[in-house]
C-alpha cells in the first residue's frame, strides 16, 4: 500500500484521536484553494479510520454541496487517491447513490442539493468537501 498523506493528515489525525468517542463524532468541513491536497488528506484520515476499525460497520459519509458535483469531482477524486494507495475500488457502487465499502466500514457520497430526500447523516465521519460552496446548510 503507498500511504504517503501530506501533513494536514497528521494535524487531522490529532485532533481526531483526542476527540472521537462513540458518543463524540467528528465532523471534517474542508475549504480553501484547489490543489492543496486537503481532500486527499481527509481521504488518507478516512482510510486509516476504515483500516483501525476493520469491521465495525461503521458509517462515513462524505458530503458536497451537490450530487452532481460530488459525483463529478469528490467521487473522482477519492478513486484516484484509492488507486494511488493501491485500493482496489471495484466494489464502488455509483448508482443509485454511490457507495464503497472499505474493509468492513461504509463509505457513502452524498449531495445535498435535495431536501426532499436528505437523511439523517447518521454516522461515525461527515466530512463536508469544499464546505463554503454548501449555501444550502442549515
Amino acid at each position: 500500500m503507498n500511504f504517503d498523506p501530506g501533513p494536514l493528515f497528521y494535524k487531522m489525525a490529532k485532533i481526531f484521536s483526542d476527540n472521537y468517542t462513540e458518543e463524540n463524532k467528528v465532523i471534517i468541513c474542508n475549504e480553501g484553494g484547489t490543489r492543496s491536497g486537503k481532500t486527499w488528506d481527509a481521504f488518507h484520515l478516512i482510510v486509516a479510520f476504515c483500516d483501525h476499525n476493520r469491521n465495525a460497520n461503521s458509517d462515513i459519509y462524505i458530503l458536497r454541496n451537490t450530487m452532481v458535483n460530488c459525483r463529478d469531482y469528490t467521487l473522482k477524486e477519492f478513486k484516484n487517491c484509492m488507486r494511488v494507495i493501491g485500493i482496489n475500488t471495484d466494489n464502488l457502487t455509483t448508482s443509485p447513490k454511490p457507495n464503497f465499502k472499505l474493509w468492513g466500514n461504509n463509505i457513502f457520497f452524498r449531495g445535498l442539493d435535495d431536501e426532499n430526500t436528505s437523511e439523517g447523516y447518521p454516522s461515525d465521519i461527515l466530512f463536508f468537501n469544499e464546505a463554503l460552496e454548501m449555501t444550502n446548510l442549515k
